[in-house]
């Protein structure tokens, strides 16, 4: 391979490499994974990640001398340019089995990867609409929250997407929690059946990806062979992240929260910042996995923890509307419920001490829904 000369500002190539860098497989299947794969053509270079499952992918505006394509090993690379001066110019010279980092006094030889054993990217899907960055990144944070990390649930790690024609509608459970939101869109889907196409998207991934966006992201979507949806991709202008979607069943969530809204017989409206603080301070007062209790009382609220020595409570404020009860919460749940919801005021909408309890922003037009489960007062300490 002839010498190929790339120089950009430091923070610039930072920026971008950085990003793919976080990406990289923990344990590539392939010696050659735990590299970033640099397409270099004319003012361009672009940087790919992958690991077979997750591609992702950044571009770098850059003066190139040559053409061509290297593998450099990733975290390394990724590492060296975050500590250099933003504003100075670096210049990467890259040659048949070498490539030589400079910037200022600062010198630095990586020996590269084999370019032919890494994968070829796959071709950028076709779009089927767009959405504003900062919403669609907001709204994906606040589902997450809910999603399960335990890789033996497969279908629980994902987040039920569903691409409507009036929005984006995301959901995800991990069996004690549900977390649903919606986000406007400008779909282009060609639905001849009607039917609205369903994803399930790895969470990680699709956090990952809508974190990393600015602006307009267009969604685009594959299918394999046998035409079934397995691929979504999430792009701005300058980065793509191409993730494979899940298989598995996921549970019905929308009865859930239907029922919960229905059944409810004890309402409650509080400041969410005034109970979140509450709960923060009186859950050092719980043992290892003790759940803390909210007493619901014409008064407002009472957050309680410990007994029999060690105990701590606190009043706060709240419009009741209904036959008071005690409702036990695992803290941490709790606590990023508040948090996600990004509002001032929660509504509580109660049913008994042992069903799920919806919290939702008092605020027009947020659609955000949280459902947690209580935990039963006869399994904890009362």
């Amino acid at each position: 391979m002839p010498t190929i000369t790339i120089t950009a500002t430091a923070a610039v190539l930072s920026d971008q490499v950085g990003w793919a860098a976080r990406l990289l497989p923990a344990r590539p299947a392939i010696p050659v994974l735990a590299g970033l794969r640099l397409d270099i053509s004319t003012d361009r270079v672009r940087v790919t990640s992958t690991d077979y499952e997750v591609w992702a992918s950044a571009d770098v505006e850059a003066d190139t001398e040559g053409e061509g394509v290297a593998v450099l090993p990733g975290r390394l690379m990724a590492g060296l340019l975050a500590k250099l001066p933003p504003l100075q110019m670096v210049t990467i010279t890259i040659g048949p089995d070498r490539a030589r980092i400079t910037c200022g006094p600062t010198r630095a030889t990586l020996l590269t990867l084999p370019a032919e054993d890494y994968p070829t990217p796959p071709p950028a899907p076709a779009a089927v609409g767009r959405a504003d960055a900062a919403e669609l990144a907001g709204a994906v944070d606040q589902v997450v929250v809910a999603a399960s990390t335990d890789p033996t649930l497969a279908a629980l790690t994902g987040v039920h997407t569903t691409l409507a024609e009036d929005g984006i509608v995301m959901c995800a459970s991990d069996r004690y929690r549900v977390a649903r939101q919606s986000v406007a869109w400008e779909p282009v889907l060609d639905q001849e059946d009607g039917a609205d196409p369903v994803l399930l998207v790895p969470a990680a991934a699709l956090s990952q990806a809508a974190k990393a966006m600015t602006g307009t992201v267009s969604i685009a979507t594959a299918t394999d062979d046998t035409g079934r949806l397995d691929q979504l991709s999430l792009s701005d202008d300058t980065r793509r992240l191409s993730t494979r979607l899940l298989d598995g069943d996921f549970p019905r969530t929308d009865s859930f929260l239907e029922r919960a809204r229905q059944d409810a017989q004890l309402r409650v409206t509080v400041e969410a910042a005034h109970l979140a603080a509450a709960v923060d301070r009186v859950k050092l007062f719980a043992a290892a996995d003790t759940p803390i209790r909210v007493a619901i009382t014409d008064e407002g609220l009472e957050v309680r923890a410990g007994h029999d020595g060690d105990a701590g409570s606190e009043d706060v404020p709240a419009q009741v509307d209904g036959e008071g009860l005690q409702v036990a919460f695992n803290a941490p749940f709790l606590l990023t419920g508040l948090a996600s919801a990004r509002t001032m005021r929660m509504r509580v909408a109660v049913s008994a001490t042992d069903r799920p309890v919806l919290f939702t922003p008092d605020a027009d037009g947020d659609g955000y829904q949280y459902l947690v489960m209580p935990i039963r007062l006869g399994s904890a300490s009362a």
